[in-house]
């Protein structure tokens, strides 16, 4: 989520071709035909970097239409601005309809909703400030609170042939897989991160991780060194492994077998040596 807008997890801005190829067409026997403008050929080079092609001389070359579907939203009606002011300069903004199909569709969220599936929306709080308003009665819904609610398009036109109008979330419609996860830093760990609303911050009730202690270093040290939890595996058959050390030394050794079996990968010396003698690991 770092530096992206939350609310477009709801609803995204994309690049339709099918609405619209008159323009990029338009613009490409132009561009072939060395017969754009030079006001055309100026503002086209304010595209991103990425969907220009160059020659020696800084001249454009061409434009990959296609990479500019990858787009995020901000980037995408930037790009649109600058195509809807070519298309006046070039006489193309009577073609009609959209210049380069512009569209919008549901976002990350919805489609998870739709497709009974998790979704983890990573470093929540990195996101932009203000970006998460229209979430706010979906994190109401998800936890729980309300039993529907729904979201309007601020992106859809006014006869909503562009995109959805809006969505409601019920949970009666609910999938047993659907499942949001958020995740975060404190707010110390950098200028990046911000903190909550107060509004968010109650609704989510977000639960702390503790620095690791002695017990999560064993785990991990013995993950490292044998490939096995140890520490984590013995403190939970605590009452196997003393009362039959051989045993549970065998065991440890068939539960590493496996996992190199399902890794496809051998198992190196020393850890098998360091697994008959678990005790000193």
């Amino acid at each position: 989520c770092g530096g992206k807008n939350m609310n477009d997890l709801l609803f995204e801005m994309v690049l339709d071709f099918g609405a619209g190829d008159a323009l990029p067409k338009a613009i490409d026997k132009r561009l072939a035909a060395g017969a754009l403008e030079p006001l055309s050929l100026a503002m086209l080079k304010q595209l991103p970097k990425e969907v220009l092609s160059l020659d020696e001389d800084g001249g454009l070359k061409g434009i990959d239409w296609t990479a500019l579907k990858s787009l995020g939203n901000e980037q995408v009606q930037a790009v649109y601005d600058v195509l809807k002011k070519v298309s006046s300069v070039e006489g193309l903004d009577n073609a009609g309809g959209n210049a380069l199909g512009m569209n919008s569709q549901y976002g990350a969220l919805v489609r998870a909703f739709l497709e009974n599936r998790e979704i983890v929306l990573d470093e929540y709080n990195k996101s932009k400030e203000g970006s998460d308003n229209a979430l706010q009665t979906v994190i109401q819904f998800l936890i729980g609170e309300i039993r529907e609610c729904t979201v309007e398009n601020p992106l859809k036109n006014k006869d909503n042939t562009s995109g959805p109008a809006s969505f409601t979330f019920k949970r009666e419609d609910m999938g047993t897989g659907f499942f949001v996860t958020f995740t975060g830093n404190k707010t110390e760990d950098g200028t990046t991160t911000r903190s909550l609303n107060r509004s968010v911050y109650d609704r989510l009730k977000p639960d702390t991780l503790p620095d690791p202690e002695k017990i999560d270093w064993q785990h991990r040290i013995c993950q490292m060194m044998v490939g096995m939890p140890v520490s984590t595996l013995y403190m939970t058959y605590q009452d196997f492994a003393d009362s039959d050390p051989d045993g549970f030394g065998d065991w440890l050794m068939q539960l590493r077998r496996k996992k190199a079996e399902i890794e496809g990968t051998p198992i190196p010396e020393l850890q098998e040596t360091l697994l008959m003698n678990w005790k000193n690991v």
